[in-house]
């Protein structure tokens, strides 16, 4: 998903530095204060995301902006989602928080903060760490044509300096082979740093079946298919994964749903099902179709959604 109102991502960040949380913007924080950024907002912090939101609950609060969604996608890397009540705007944070830097960036975290400057608004990283910062995450993500663009203003930079701030902001490992591919060659993270990152995914991953980061709303009665379209809907803007389906009971059915159910629990989304509800499962919030306006049937969801990140 990408920010539908980019009003919103200055607030949280202003919850966040009134409430003295340390972090600073990872790309693009002019753009961010000034406005105009429509997309996810990338930070890094000194704290954990729902450590975060515990401490931002109330300024948040006061501003009508309800967290929804804390996904860990990698180890020390989550994306926290938020919107309003009414689920018609919302915005995304992708925060490294982790000391370890064994997260697939290979960030420390700690040392971005360390050198971080004044920006526009907030406090960002210095330009040498962010341009490694987005060359990094451009590799990650194979867009060849951003990664070239980035390379060719890394090129422009004395490879020595370029060697010294990777060396300050990633592992061994992820700086040996930042330095060799901007050298001009090719080199991997190492044996022991990809078995420890590994291992440690492997528990991640163990936790997301216990804690699962999507969101399951079960509707009974009136025209629920109808307001299952709806929720589906509203939801499916400002959440990457979302979806709805009807169940009637059956093994085979149930069996169907639970995969589609499944694919979004296991990342940040909202799935709806109207129908019967199979014995075996438990889903996160059952509402009753007729029993409230459709509005206030998403605001039910959102204020059920920000509970659990509570628990």
């Amino acid at each position: 998903m990408s920010t539908t109102d980019p009003n919103l991502p200055m607030i949280i960040l202003d919850c966040m530095a009134a409430s003295g949380i340390e972090f600073a913007v990872l790309h693009d924080e002019a753009g961010v204060a000034a406005g105009s950024t429509m997309s996810d907002v990338d930070l890094v912090a000194a704290r954990a995301p729902l450590e975060i939101l515990s401490v931002i609950d109330d300024c948040l609060s006061s501003r009508g902006i309800h967290p929804i969604v804390s996904w860990q996608y990698d180890v020390d890397s989550s994306s926290l989602f938020f919107t309003d009540r009414s689920a018609s705007e919302g915005a995304q944070l992708d925060l490294v928080y982790g000391s370890t830097g064994l997260g697939n960036y290979g960030l420390h975290s700690a040392a971005i903060l360390e050198k971080s400057e004044p920006g526009d608004r907030w406090m960002k990283a210095s330009e040498l760490h962010e341009l490694l910062y987005s060359i990094r995450k451009r590799q990650l993500k194979r867009q060849r044509d951003e990664l070239d663009e980035l390379l060719a203003i890394a090129h422009k930079v004395p490879l020595g300096e370029l060697t010294k701030g990777c060396r300050e902001i990633f592992t061994r490992g992820t700086a040996g082979a930042m330095t060799a591919m901007l050298a001009g060659r090719s080199r991997g993270v190492g044996v022991a740093e990809w078995l420890r990152r590994g291992w440690l995914n492997a528990g991640r991953l163990a936790r997301r079946i216990r804690r699962p980061a999507g969101f399951w709303v079960a509707l009974q009665g009136g025209d629920s298919a109808k307001l299952a379209r709806q929720v589906s809907g509203r939801f499916e803007r400002l959440l990457p994964a979302s979806g709805y389906g009807s169940l009637d009971g059956s093994i085979k059915d149930s069996v169907r749903l639970l995969k589609e159910l499944a694919a979004v629990r296991w990342r940040a989304g909202v799935f709806v099902t109207y129908g019967r509800t199979p014995p075996f499962t438990d889903p996160d919030l059952t509402l009753q179709a007729e029993a409230v306006p459709p509005e206030e049937t998403m605001g039910r969801i959102v204020d059920a959604m920000q509970r659990r990140l509570k628990v």
